[in-house]
């Protein structure tokens, strides 16, 4: 399972384990491991708070954020 914070709670453990099996998590992990991380990162600043995003504010800044990514970012 991944780290998603609703994994962790009863109704999806519970089932689990009471099938008998035991759920697992990944360790945590940064964008050393993963790279895309990187551009995420760029991305995150610049689509602001949800109460003021349109459709248009996100590919405006998408735009922005594609702008900045570097070939080093692409590759990974």
């Amino acid at each position: 399972m991944d780290n998603l914070s609703s994994h962790e709670r009863a109704r999806v453990r519970d089932p689990i384990e009471s099938a008998g099996a035991e759920p697992r998590f990944p360790p945590p992990c940064g964008p050393d491991v993963h790279p895309i991380e990187m551009v995420f990162a760029k991305a995150k600043p610049r689509l602001g708070s949800p109460a003021w995003r349109t459709v248009e504010k996100v590919r405006s800044s998408m735009r922005a954020v594609l702008d900045d990514v570097t070939a080093r970012d692409a590759a990974n």
